[in-house]
């Protein structure tokens, strides 16, 4: 083997007319390459190289099965991404990085500019990122109502803090907005009510 074939062989090229053994690159599945990402969180290249071991995907198999390499990552970590992003989009990147500020919304779109659009679309969507934050807040209260309501019904009376933080329902949010615990199970138990008489009636 001469120093052309060693170069070759280094490069996944292979065996070249039968004179040397042939290596053959190991396939991989989209849904195990989606898989690894998700699994691993691994959200760069940089991630990728200190998680992979021998036999691991490699970045060149991400971008030969989705295009590019910020295809995959948009599949795992944003899979509605779109070109020219919309309003929902924009707050699902809000809760999902947990981008709650401006310096945190610049920082992540410098790792990762094809996942976190550029903050034009928020001017442009919301007017800014005062109201974009605020309709992220929304959604996310409204999420977290639903489940502490939904562990209410299970357990059949009113969670302790505790318990709710034991089901992954984060109350602090709601506790601010309403100002207490209490005044908090208040209005949560206005709504079990309303919840209760309209399942009743259908």
């Amino acid at each position: 083997m001469n120093a052309a074939d060693l170069l070759k062989m280094a490069r996944g090229w292979g065996e070249f007319r039968g004179k040397y053994r042939k290596w053959r690159r190991p396939k991989f599945s989209d849904t195990y390459l989606l898989a690894y990402l998700r699994d691993h969180g691994i959200k760069s290249k940089r991630d990728l190289a200190k998680r992979r071991q021998d036999g691991d995907p490699v970045a060149y198999d991400f971008e030969k099965a989705f295009g590019s390499w910020s295809a995959a990552l948009r599949r795992v970590f944003v899979p509605e991404f779109k070109k020219s992003p919309d309003k929902d989009y924009l707050v699902k990147v809000v809760l999902s990085f947990g981008l709650w500020s401006l310096r945190d919304w610049d920082a992540a779109r410098a790792k990762e500019p094809s996942v976190i659009p550029s903050p034009y679309y928020v001017e442009k969507l919301y007017g800014g990122f005062r109201a974009l934050f605020a309709k992220a807040r929304s959604v996310s209260c409204e999420h977290i109502i639903s489940d502490y309501l939904k562990l209410w019904r299970r357990l059949g009376r009113v969670p302790s803090f505790e318990e709710a933080r034991e089901n992954q329902i984060k109350l602090e949010p709601l506790i601010r907005i309403c100002g207490s615990k209490k005044k908090l199970d208040e209005v949560a138990g206005d709504l079990e009510r309303q919840y209760e008489r309209t399942s009743r009636s259908v």
